[in-house]
């Protein structure tokens, strides 16, 4: 069996220098520190846009007959941007009452978090899921003109019923 010579080392697939200016060992350090500044400058110093989430807070027991509100707690959302929250369930279990929130629906629009009540029955003894979409933007920066991005995340819940007393 023949086998070929094992190659150790870097492998070059191109120039070495990248720049037609030699730059010195102790130089790269700055060279480095001035292309990230020069980065920063570019993108106009925008900021990263904050992550965004979804989680309910879990309920106290549910019962056959029990009309409450599950409550959606939005983290991450800047100010005055706008949101959406499309609700809905898998199972017999709970029937959403309202299946479209916006931000001023939430308890307190200009929170931090954002708590949204979802109004909810329960209708017959087992377990259902709750799902809630969230749609909203995530900007770069607080300039009018700063560029902005979908965001879309979801939240699950398994919700049991039990039997009416």
């Amino acid at each position: 069996m023949r086998t070929s010579p094992v190659r150790t080392g870097p492998v070059r697939t191109g120039p070495v220098r990248i720049s037609p200016v030699p730059i010195k060992p102790a130089r790269r350090g700055m060279a480095s520190a001035a292309l990230g500044a020069l980065l920063l400058v570019a993108s106009n110093g925008a900021a990263q846009p904050t992550a965004i989430s979804a989680r309910f807070d879990v309920p106290e027991e549910l019962r056959v007959g029990d009309r409450r509100a599950v409550v959606l707690v939005v983290a991450g959302v800047e100010a005055g941007l706008p949101v959406l929250i499309t609700t809905a369930e898998e199972g017999t279990a709970i029937e959403v009452v309202r299946g479209r929130l916006t931000r001023l629906d939430a308890e307190t629009p200009d929170a931090e978090p954002l708590r949204f009540p979802i109004p909810l029955v329960a209708r017959a003894p087992g377990t259902s899921v709750l799902r809630a979409e969230l749609r909203t933007f995530a900007c770069a920066g607080s300039a009018p003109d700063a560029p902005c991005d979908e965001v879309v995340t979801t939240a699950t819940l398994t919700l049991t019923v039990a039997r009416a007393r």
